[in-house]
């Protein structure tokens, strides 16, 4: 008789657009300062841009939710793994 292996729920990233990656990209390095208001304005404190080359971003707002992201343990968040990009 084969057992099922328990299913392991898969983190969801927050809302945001449904436009290609490549559009999201353009309006993003383009239009910045247009793009984010919009979008926080539709999808509230916490959404996502998707990003080439297979990034996505989680752009929070709430500065209690900065704070945690910032004061949150390393193992949880991770802290500076993506900070590679600002290396000279």
């Amino acid at each position: 008789m084969a057992t099922l292996a328990p299913t392991v729920a898969q983190p969801t990233a927050p809302p945001g657009l449904k436009l290609p990656v490549l559009v999201q990209t353009l309006l993003f390095g383009q239009y910045r300062h247009l793009l984010l208001p919009l979008l926080h304005r539709r999808y509230g404190d916490i959404f996502t841009v998707r990003i080439a080359p297979g990034r996505t971003i989680a752009v929070l707002s709430r500065p209690a939710d900065i704070r945690t992201v910032f004061t949150g343990p390393a193992d949880v968040f991770h802290a500076g793994e993506d900070n590679a990009i600002l290396e000279p």
